[in-house]
């Protein structure tokens, strides 16, 4: 009901403010912590965390990778004991790599200049064991994102593993569609990643 999406409004205003104060003295994000601090707060509203999906788009694909890839640390108060960790992922045309084939601001901007030498744990094959189910999609078009080196080489990287996971690739489109409902065959994503989920949580 209204009074229920005006909370998710409300916390999602607290998660970004958690945000700013999830920041590393290097300038990186505790991104773990504002996944906690999310879940804490959806946990005391009755809404359930069993079944959490993390979604990202683009660069934004990277982070949602990064967060579900690296595991969390240790337990230092309340919200941090809230299992955060999701259940699944749908990334859109993401960036899944600093290293060869990303995005050439991607390095410097998500790293900061000085701190380039650490793209590797920033990219998809670090620690991929600890990705959950994954559901993938990309336009054929997109002239922005190396798909070839992003998406299909996380994909590879996920059936090696054995995690489940899907790659769909759509003839139209571009990069920058958004969720891609204006493009008939981008638009077919989201019932396939409907029925992913339902298979996979």
């Amino acid at each position: 009901n209204e009074s229920k999406y005006q909370r998710l409004l409300d916390m999602v205003e607290i998660a970004v403010r958690a945000a700013e104060q999830t920041i590393k003295a290097d300038g990186s994000v505790k991104k773990d912590q504002v996944v906690d601090f999310v879940s804490f707060y959806m946990a005391e509203h009755g809404i359930d965390i069993s079944k959490m999906v993390l979604t990202g788009i683009s660069a934004g694909g990277h982070l949602a990778m990064c967060v579900a890839e690296h595991p969390e640390g240790g337990c230092i108060d309340e919200i941090s004991k809230v299992d955060a960790h999701p259940d699944a992922c749908i990334l859109a045309y993401p960036v899944t790599t600093l290293e060869e084939g990303t995005f050439p601001t991607m390095p410097p901007i998500f790293l900061g200049e000085e701190n380039t030498t650490l793209a590797p744990m920033y990219s998809y094959g670090y620690r991929i064991l600890g990705m959950p189910p994954t559901f993938i999609w990309y336009s054929q078009k997109d002239t922005a994102v190396n798909y070839v080196k992003n998406a299909d080489a996380l994909y590879a990287a996920l059936i090696k593993t054995g995690i489940p996971s899907e790659c769909h690739a759509f003839s139209d489109g571009g990069h920058g569609v958004g969720l891609g409902l204006d493009f008939p065959e981008c638009a077919a994503w989201l019932d396939l990643a409907i029925t992913f989920l339902n298979e996979n949580l």
